[in-house]
């Protein structure tokens, strides 16, 4: 049988005039299960070694950005670059891309007989929480 190497998903996420940061423009992988189980477990821990465990996940998974320095240099979308960033903006960045990639999808216009429920919808029934500050 031949390999099969899946693409990641990428989620594009605009920040408009609702926002603090009108214009940023980040894009991100979808998360594995792995690091949606790993972030969620993560959550309430104050533990310095697992938020940095987050930020690494959120790096990793870091496409690309429009984020520049105060001298206009770009800011690279590495775990580096992250790290020279506010955390206020990081964790917004952060609940967008969790609630971007665990939305309920558009319901069918007819109502499926049969079939397993998809993943998407069984993916969407985590509670994960945007906030890394409770």
């Amino acid at each position: 049988m031949p390999d099969f190497i899946p693409d990641r998903k990428k989620y594009t996420l605009n920040f408009d005039d609702s926002t603090d940061y009108k214009g940023l423009v980040v894009v991100m992988n979808a998360l594995a299960l792995g690091e949606i189980l790993t972030v969620q477990a993560a959550q309430t821990s104050k533990n310095v070694e697992t938020v940095e465990k987050i930020f690494r996940i959120f790096a990793r998974n870091l496409v690309e950005w429009n984020v520049c320095r105060p001298d206009g240099t770009h800011v690279p979308a590495t775990y580096e670059g992250v790290q020279e960033q506010d955390m206020d903006m990081l964790v917004d960045i952060m609940g967008e891309w969790i609630r971007a990639t665990s939305e309920v999808p558009a319901p069918l216009d007819k109502p499926s007989t049969s079939g397993p429920q998809s993943p998407e919808e069984l993916i969407s029934t985590v509670s994960l929480s945007p906030s890394l500050a409770s």
